[in-house]
């Protein structure tokens, strides 16, 4: 009988062609290795186990000598510490040429990490009980430099587009639209901005305005009365750079309450602690969540973190993801109140009713809404405040689909893909004058009057930047050289950016081909 001994279990980084012991950093790929002695002769390949919070991997082991080995396995997960893990060597007697039929294999489904890792689900019997042959532990990832740390920056270009017809008849009475301007805070950096509109009768480029609320936040508004039934036309144009986040969740337990009750007595904290149209931060619904998870006295037994945290989590294991599919009726509830009492939601709704819940409890916090890399790849996520620090991002679906159970606190505070994001709107509340919306994720505009639009189309397409090469001497070749010389979509994205169902990941690549360009004048 061949038996297994592990002798060490670490994290490690690989490196000059072998694995050396070292702890990653949050927002790194975190590996493990186990190093075991063989005793006796293994008759056939035999599978060392990797458990990583509730990720599993599996590593075949082809070499059948006896000895000392070393084997590693890589996961990536958007988790910060204590992370849980346990290795187990040949748990169904492979070894010894046990039939594998006969054996308590698992079923093992695709990781929607990637990077070969698996999620298993164990059925039948137990796996053989080898204390020497399984270890469990914990690691504690490094912290970032900072208590919110913005790394891996790229550029990147977003365009929102409009097109409205109208039947033919009189002038539309009047005619609004208003956009959503990215600002720059925190990971998102607006270095250009453009809006403008053409109508049947003109044109007129868009200056940006602040909104009438307290939040002052940035839009571009067009209002025109006695507008000719002509096809209209819109479009923002901007210029990122685009950061992923983590956090050191040591030094963001130091805020407490009284510094974000503090925080709340100014603009615009203030309002994005308050109550908005879709964001019923103070209904009785909404506090008895709170306090059903928290419990009486949350303020004086944990931190502001640590209460926004256990919040975080409980909303994974509460709702369940949902989108219409195609020809469905749609049932998503459009407030926070509505998600409570349904028990389901897109990404909007989990972001609401995050934002509900951490107003309830204090904080300032607010939604952020955009889209990811590609066409028409919508997404929403939220923010919220920690004083003498800044805003802390978190994203309920995605989270919720890395664990539905809620288990663990995926996406809160480390966002390893929010460099492929572009958000033009923060908060719930856009008005200006007469005209309101919660919701500039996409252009909004309304036609007043009898005429009413005829057709109303609009798409956000947000590429990364295009790095230009031109080619030696006076010859003018370029190449569109993007990221792994592709358009590259996002691998870790809501299910409401595939319009409904779960799909494996996927990356979709635009290859662009050589042509020649006259040079840009400087």
């Amino acid at each position: 009988m061949t038996t297994f001994n592990i002798t060490e279990v670490y994290t490690s980084k690989y490196a000059g062609g072998k694995d050396t012991k070292y702890t990653p950093m949050v927002g790194e790929w975190y590996r493990l290795t186990a190093e075991f002695d063989v005793v006796g002769t293994p008759k056939a390949p035999y599978p060392v186990d990797f458990h990583m919070a509730d990720r599993w991997a599996t590593v075949e082991m082809s070499d059948l000598t006896p000895g000392h080995k070393r084997v590693s396995q890589s996961f990536f997960l958007p988790l910060d510490g204590p992370i849980p893990w346990d290795v187990d060597v040949d748990p169904y007697h492979y070894a010894d040429g046990v039939d594998p039929v006969k054996s308590p294999i698992p079923h093992t489904f695709p990781d929607i990490y990637g990077g070969g890792t698996s999620q298993k689900v164990r059925i039948g019997r137990s796996a053989f009980a080898l204390t020497k042959a399984a270890r469990k532990g914990t690691f504690e990832p490094a912290p970032p430099p900072t208590s919110i740390d913005y790394y891996d920056a790229r550029t990147a270009l977003a365009n929102q587009s409009l097109e409205v017809t109208f039947p033919t008849g009189p002038n539309v009475e009047r005619m609004v639209l208003m956009f959503g301007r990215p600002s720059s805070d925190g990971w998102q950096t607006v270095e250009s901005a453009t809006c403008s509109v053409q109508w049947g009768a003109g044109s007129a480029t868009l200056t940006q305005r602040g909104v009438d609320n307290p939040s002052h936040y940035p839009v571009y508004f067009w209002d025109h009365a006695s507008l000719p039934p002509k096809a209209l036309s819109a479009t923002a144009t901007y210029g990122l750079t685009l950061r992923n986040v983590r956090v050191d969740r040591a030094k963001l337990r130091s805020v407490t309450w009284k510094q974000l009750d503090d925080a709340r007595k100014a603009q615009p904290f203030a309002f994005y602690a308050s109550p908005e149209a879709v964001i019923e931060s103070n209904d009785a619904k909404v506090a008895a969540f709170v306090h059903d998870t928290l419990g009486t006295g949350y303020r004086q037994e944990m931190t502001p973190y640590d209460a926004a945290r256990k919040l975080f989590q409980a909303v994974l294991g509460h709702i369940t993801y949902y989108y219409p599919q195609p020809g469905q009726p749609d049932l998503r509830p459009t407030t926070a109140k509505g998600m409570l009492e349904k028990g389901f939601g897109d990404c909007g709704g989990f972001s609401i009713l995050l934002v509900a819940l951490f107003r309830n409890i204090g904080f300032a916090a607010r939604t952020t809404c955009g889209a990811w890399t590609g066409l028409d790849a919508g997404h929403c996520w939220c923010e919220l405040w920690f004083p003498g620090h800044g805003w802390v991002v978190c994203d309920g679906s995605v989270g919720n689909g890395a664990s539905e159970s809620g288990e663990f606190a995926y996406y809160f505070g480390i966002i390893p893909d929010l460099n492929l994001r572009f958000a033009p709107m923060r908060g719930n509340t856009f008005d200006v004058g007469d005209v309101e919306t919660s919701w500039l994720q996409g252009p909004y505009e309304h036609a007043f009057g009898e005429t009413h639009e005829k057709s109303v189309s609009g798409h956000t397409l947000v590429l990364e930047h295009l790095h230009l090469k031109v080619g030696g001497g006076t010859a003018r070749f370029v190449s569109l050289d993007v990221v792994g010389d592709v358009v590259q979509l996002a691998a870790h994205r809501c299910r409401c950016a595939e319009h409904g169902g779960f799909r494996s990941p996927r990356q979709l690549r635009v290859r662009q081909p050589l042509r020649p360009l006259e040079p840009s004048p400087r």
